[in-house]
This record gives structure tokens, sequence and C-alpha cells, in this order.
């Protein structure tokens, strides 16, 4: 991230825009995907990463909408 020293999943997922809760390893997985795909220079729109990750989560036994809300 230009300019900024601190290196954190916290940091990270604010500059890219994802509404997650912090300090979970569902959460982190997504962060760090989503840092991936910017590194890649394929970055997604962080909405859309939500919403992708909320209906793999509906169908599985997690409870819908945990990341997205």
């Amino acid at each position: 991230m230009p300019g900024n020293p601190e290196v954190s999943l916290t940091t990270y997922r604010h500059y890219l825009g994802l509404s997650l809760l912090a300090h979970g390893a569902l959460y982190d997985a997504v962060t760090t995907y989503a840092l991936y795909a910017y590194l890649q220079d394929s970055a997604r729109d962080p909405a859309a990463l939500v919403a992708e990750f909320d209906q793999v989560f509906k169908a599985t036994s997690l409870k819908p909408g945990v990341l997205g809300d």
C-alpha cells in the first residue's frame, strides 16, 4: 500500500473497501484473496466479492450473510 508502513489484514481490509469483521479465519481468507487479486492487477469490486463469498457460504453449513452484514 503506497505510503502506509502498517502491514495488517485490517489495514488492507479498509484499503480495499471490504466491509468485513476482523479476526476470523473466513474474513481473513476473503481479505487475503482480495489482496492477492489486487496485487495481480485483477482487483475485484468489494461488494461483488462479498456477495460471491456469501453465495458459497449459503451452500455450506455457515449462516447466510455472515460476511456482508
